[in-house]
């Protein structure tokens, strides 16, 4: 009997060590709840700020495609004003053009026509020069004609010296004409450079 109230005894303090064991599985068991309390909780304020974070992403990408939606169509608008600028640019800009082409060919046009019309004055010029030298060569060709039948006895004669006094004044008359022709056909031919 002692030895079942030793026994008592020993299974007292096995119970008391079980016991023991056992506060301490409760305190490490409350400790263990407490953790997953406290990682619940803390799940829960993550899940909660993700989902948050979430939805201002959401609310920021949906402000994002709006924008960017606006953004393109406000750009689209430009483009289509740009090609009708364009377009109104483009009309006035070979307007302008035909306009100072046209008055720039009416300059040349101008001044061709005045360079034609002192050709054709030159030419007329040169062929009333070209009569007068025609008629020159004649005198000429009569001078030299009525030396050659000029004798000795009639150089003394009155009469043909006065003729040859007058052929020569007619001839210095022409070749001055002549030489006052030759400085227009110059002058017309600088004019025309």
């Amino acid at each position: 009997m002692i030895q079942k109230i030793k026994n008592a005894l020993n299974a007292s303090d096995d119970i008391e060590k079980i016991r023991s064991e056992i506060a301490l599985a409760r305190k490490e068991l409350e400790k263990g709840m407490k953790s997953i309390a406290t990682f619940e909780e803390n799940m829960k304020e993550r899940a909660e700020k993700e989902e948050k974070r979430d939805k201002e992403l959401h609310d920021e990408k949906k402000q994002s495609i709006k924008e960017v939606k606006e953004l393109c169509n406000d750009f689209q608008k430009e483009i289509n004003e740009f090609k009708t600028m364009r377009s109104k640019l483009n009309t006035q800009i070979v307007n302008q053009v035909c306009i100072d082409i046209k008055k720039e060919m009416d300059v040349y046009i101008m001044n061709i026509r005045q360079k034609i019309e002192s050709l054709n004055n030159a030419a007329q010029d040169i062929e009333r020069i070209s009569t007068n030298s025609g008629k020159v060569m004649e005198s000429v060709d009569k001078l030299r004609q009525i030396s050659s039948e000029i004798k000795k006895e009639d150089f003394e004669l009155t009469k043909y010296a006065s003729e040859l006094h007058k052929n020569d004044k007619e001839k210095l008359n022409l070749m001055r004409k002549i030489d006052v022709l030759e400085k227009l056909v110059a002058k017309q031919r600088r004019n025309m450079r």
